[in-house]
């Protein structure tokens, strides 16, 4: 029951993975579109939106809850190692779970306050366009222009295209799709989504940190709004 749980659960969570993903590339469209895009998600759509996050922080609570449930029931059945350990063909991701998940988890914390509640990184949180709108695409752009918080991306999506290759894989598996004459095409699923996902959320960033996308004035010249209100 907990292995149907992650599984449904995980498949929500790779749902909004995808959906962020693309929502991220509208960067390519310009500074219009994306703030455009930025705020109909804040204003047109709120009350969905907050029923989307309410729901995804449930996801988030029982992936974790029965990830950790299963991990402990697993330690509990073998308390003391194996005295001779062999060779076992398990990736790396597969290994190493754990920690891309909780790396994932930590990343999520602090995007969420970047980019959603300007409480890190601030500086370029409340200027606006000029519509008016919270300017979400230069906030982007001058943030991943710094190396640490580019860097920092970089490996936390690593680490979630490693988490996903493998947890996509096993969910396959564990819905029973994975088996027999279909194995040779869901097997391959995990790791191409996973990859998919990571080109498409460096691709933004790396323009970014490459001078590809810049800022479209100069902050100093910029209006700011006059409280901070929450980006996406």
């Amino acid at each position: 029951m907990l292995k149907i749980v992650m599984a449904v659960t995980g498949f929500a969570l790779a749902g909004f993975v995808l959906g962020h993903m693309v929502g991220h590339l509208q960067m390519f469209l310009g500074r219009d579109a994306y703030n455009g895009y930025a705020h109909f998600l804040k204003h047109d759509i709120v009350k969905l939106l907050w029923i989307a996050r309410l729901s995804l922080l449930a996801c988030v609570a029982l992936h974790v809850a029965a990830a950790a449930y299963l991990s402990n029931l697993n330690r509990a059945a073998r308390p003391r190692g194996y005295r001779v350990v062999k060779h076992q063909r398990t990736s790396v991701f597969a290994r190493t779970m754990m920690w891309s998940g909780l790396t994932v988890l930590a990343f999520v914390i602090y995007h969420v306050l970047h980019f959603t509640l300007g409480v890190v990184h601030g500086e370029h949180f409340a200027q606006l366009d000029p519509s008016g709108r919270p300017d979400v695409f230069n906030n982007f752009v001058l943030s991943f222009q710094d190396p640490l918080i580019f860097g920092a991306y970089v490996v936390a999506n690593c680490a979630l295209a490693g988490h996903l290759s493998h947890a996509l894989s096993s969910m396959f598996k564990t819905l029973g799709l994975s088996t027999g004459r279909f194995k040779g095409l869901f097997e391959p699923l995990g790791p191409a989504f996973a990859g998919v996902c990571l080109l498409g959320f460096l691709l933004p960033p790396l323009a970014c940190f490459t001078g590809t996308l810049n800022p479209q004035y100069e902050v100093a010249d910029a209006p700011a709004l006059s409280s901070s209100t929450a980006q996406r």
